[in-house]
């Protein structure tokens, strides 16, 4: 586990020179995080010969069509929601009919790759309604729509492509790449590059964006990705919420901004909590206008007069943080974190991976991954899955993520046996499937420093587990037992800024009703080691025990050989009866139609007393039946034999008696049993 000094950050050991600071030209001033080299951009890889075209991605339009073919609205929209695959004959029919498409203006079809589309959509400036992340087995990924220069200005000059190579979005960019874009853009803050094809360059203002363009003029690509250029309006995603399985700054208190993320364990054995270093900290928004900053007082304002709402009761809740100020500066560490409305004491926050500032902290750029670790010198509490959610089993990797494997986003609960809900804006559900949609590089010149997230964007925007912080984004699907954490959330922006809805001569709609985008930084190297998740642990004593009670039992046949077969003999049969059990209670519910083969309650399923719903894998009616009954048959038959002697005409030494110590166990159990 890294020490409680804090990490070692490049770049911050010794102070900058001013001049280093305005002009910022060494791409080895800013620190690049460590990332596997397959998912790094390498211009090698996408090389294009000198004096050739650079190819841009072709966004060929599908339009809508007045074909019948699929039935009525109602019909068409459900054969297009379970339609498995785009053809060159149903693409209009699908882009007309699905839900997540139909009601869009503009639609393409786009080739990644030989043999590889994707849908991308450009949602309106006031598009509400949610977009889905697939349709006919096609991601749908978002085309971002910029600011434009003026048609009135005439720029000094433009710039062209400096890079002789077809970058991939699927890919991070690289250290090169970074300084390149901060070279063309001088005033930018930073870059967000889209799986859909395009990067969009982030400027502070306008004027910053329009003093860019003179001094150095725009460009139209970067690596064969279409540019566009906006404001940046990232904002960390502290979602209030009253009581319930949460963590607060003191004993009792209901105010959160903030989730628990995972329980990790370090190489060294200690164990620690992650939580999101923006919600124990004074934030400094990189924003100018002054009715923002008003905005920003009333929110803060309304924010504490919740904690004097009415809490209700009946429901439980994800474990949520809130922010506590320590006199010490503005640092996050040795700040004690509760359970919301409980005085149960987590830990103490012990240690950051950001920067540790007197000054409050421009968001996001000011930061490095966002993250802080909860220790205690007594046993931390488990940190769980929510119930009918995967479990997380460990770390997954960002090549996966990117290259469109299956993700969600998930909150993550502490078992108290309380069970409390939140009044106002919160979490409705236990998870939210979610689509990879870029990422995004974050700079400031002014304290050198550089951070890399992820972007993704889920189903449902209206759904407030989207929008707060320390929410795990996982690989995997929601169905699965078990999963794979690559991040977690910290900020969402909104695809469109108020910046570029003023130049399109449109009123600036509330913050909820845009498209939003949500995103988190990339992860430090220490806890995702190999050996710091919980997979990854081997007790030693248990493998010891079982190595010498194995050795011990292979001894018996040196005394005697009868002995060793008996002892195999009971162990066959437990097995096998263990199974005969299980095949029996399925084959009878079975024959009785009580296992149904789709949930359509919220209750729980599968245990005592409640709805049996077959899992993702069986074999319905006849043939499954068929399959149990004759694994009975065979079951019943190797028990059988199992109890007879290995030789003809026994006697009383060689006498397989195993059929006693397997009924004996049996009968003494079920006194056992009915004695407790």
């Amino acid at each position: 586990m890294p020490s409680r000094e804090g990490p070692l950050l490049p770049g911050r050991s010794s102070p900058v020179s001013k001049k280093q600071r305005v002009s910022s030209t060494d791409d080895s001033i800013f620190p690049y995080p460590v990332l596997p080299a397959d998912c790094v951009n390498n211009d090698q890889d996408g090389y294009l010969p000198v004096g050739s075209l650079h190819e841009l991605r072709h966004l060929i339009p599908v339009p809508t069509t007045d074909s019948v073919e699929w039935g009525d609205k109602a019909a068409a929209a459900k054969r297009a929601s379970i339609e498995p695959k785009v053809t060159d004959t149903n693409q209009r029919l699908l882009r007309t009919h699905h839900p997540s498409l139909s009601q869009l203006d503009s639609v393409y079809l786009v080739e990644e790759s030989e043999h590889k589309w994707i849908w991308v959509v450009s949602p309106g400036f006031d598009e509400t309604r949610s977009i889905g992340a697939y349709a006919g087995g096609l991601e749908i990924h978002l085309k971002p729509t910029g600011l434009m220069e003026r048609t009135t200005t005439m720029w000094p000059k433009y710039q062209s492509d400096p890079i002789p190579a077809i970058l991939n979005p699927r890919k991070f960019l690289s250290r090169h790449h970074l300084h390149l874009l901060r070279e063309m853009f001088p005033t930018s803050l930073g870059a967000r590059v889209f799986i859909s094809g395009f990067i969009v360059i982030l400027f502070k203002s306008r004027a910053d964006m329009e003093n860019s363009w003179l001094q150095d003029g725009p460009a139209s690509t970067f690596g064969t990705l279409r540019l566009r250029y906006d404001i940046l309006e990232d904002t960390p995603t502290r979602t209030m919420v009253s009581k319930g399985a949460a963590i607060a700054a003191r004993p009792d208190c209901v105010e959160a901004y903030a989730a628990l993320g995972l329980k990790i364990r370090f190489p060294g054995g200690q164990e620690a909590i992650t939580v999101p270093t923006h919600a124990f900290i004074t934030l400094r928004y990189i924003r100018s206008a002054p009715l923002l900053r008003i905005a920003d007082w009333y929110g803060h304002i309304k924010m504490k007069l919740a904690r004097y709402s009415p809490i209700k009761s009946g429901f439980s809740m994800r474990a949520i943080g809130s922010t506590r100020r320590h006199p010490m500066g503005n640092s996050p560490l040795g700040q004690q974190v509760f359970l919301a409305g409980d005085s149960k004491q987590i830990g103490t926050i012990s240690f950051t991976y950001d920067p540790i500032s007197a000054r409050p902290l421009r968001f996001p750029t000011g930061f490095v991954h966002d993250l802080s670790l909860i220790t205690n010198s007594q046993e931390l509490p488990e940190v769980t899955s929510p119930d009918r959610t995967p479990c997380v089993v460990g770390w997954g990797s960002y090549t996966d993520l990117l290259d469109g494997k299956p993700v969600f986003v998930t909150g993550l609960n502490i078992p108290t046996g309380n069970t409390i809900v939140r009044s106002g804006s919160g979490i409705s559900r236990e998870a939210q499937v979610a689509l990879t949609e870029g990422s995004q590089y974050l700079w400031d010149r002014e304290v050198l420093s550089q951070n890399v997230s992820i972007l993704w964007r889920t189903e449902n925007d209206e759904d407030p587990l989207g929008g707060l912080s320390g929410s795990a984004l996982c690989l995997g699907q929601l169905q699965d037992k078990t999963c794979l954490a690559v991040c977690f959330q910290n900020f969402e922006s909104p695809l469109y800024s108020r910046e570029l809805l003023k130049d399109d001569h449109r009123g600036a709609p509330q913050y909820a009703d845009r498209v939003r985008i949500k995103g988190g930084f990339l992860l430090p190297p220490e806890p995702i080691e190999p050996n710091s998740g919980p997979k990854e642990i081997i007790f030693l004593d248990s493998l010891i025990l079982t190595l010498t009670v194995c050795w011990l039992l292979g001894l018996i046949n040196i005394g005697s050989k009868v002995a060793l077969d008996d002892i195999l003999s009971m162990a066959v049969s437990g097995v096998y009866l263990s199974y005969l059990v299980v095949i029996a209670l399925l084959l009878y519910r079975r024959c009785k139609g009580d296992i149904y083969r789709h949930n359509d309650s919220d209750g729980a399923i599968n245990v005592p007393g409640a709805k049996l719903v077959w899992g993702p894998f069986h074999i319905p009616g006849v043939l499954g039946a068929l399959v149990n009954t004759y694994a009975l048959i065979y079951i019943i038959i190797v028990i059988f034999f199992s109890f007879w002697p290995s030789h003809m005409s026994p006697t009383v030494t060689t006498m397989n008696w195993s059929v006693v110590g397997t009924m004996g166990t049996v009968i003494l159990a079920v006194i056992l049993s009915k004695i407790t």
